[in-house]
């Protein structure tokens, strides 16, 4: 746009693009033990939401928790025990983390030495 006015350019070539070098991501596994509290019981199914949304690290990272569903069988049934709305839970969440990017190798070429 310029001004109020709509201003038409003309086509241009695509060009290729030389020497673009990507990062890749760096990911840690890493475990939580965070609090939870039940919103929701049925007889086959649990649903938690975190107490706290954001979970802070040792080392300064942090991640957002998200909600849980429990789909009750027997066993987890007799494990949790008695669960109703409102409880609050303990959970050991083992989660992958963006721990940041490696560098791109340098592909500049080297200078020629001098003698």
């Amino acid at each position: 746009m310029f001004g109020d006015r709509l201003l038409a350019l003309d086509q241009y070539p695509l060009q290729k693009l030389q020497g673009i070098q990507a990062s890749h991501p760096i990911y840690e596994q890493r475990t939580i033990v965070a609090k939870y509290r039940c919103r929701a019981a049925d007889p086959n199914k649990l649903s938690f939401e975190p107490i706290q949304r954001e979970h802070r690290f040792e080392d300064g990272g942090s991640t957002e928790l998200v909600d849980l569903s429990v789909n009750l069988s027997d066993q987890i049934r007799r494990n949790m025990g008695v669960v109703n709305i409102g409880d609050e839970k303990d959970f050991t969440l083992n989660v992958t983390v963006l721990a940041g990017f490696e560098l791109p190798p340098d592909t500049t070429p080297a200078a020629a030495p001098t003698l």
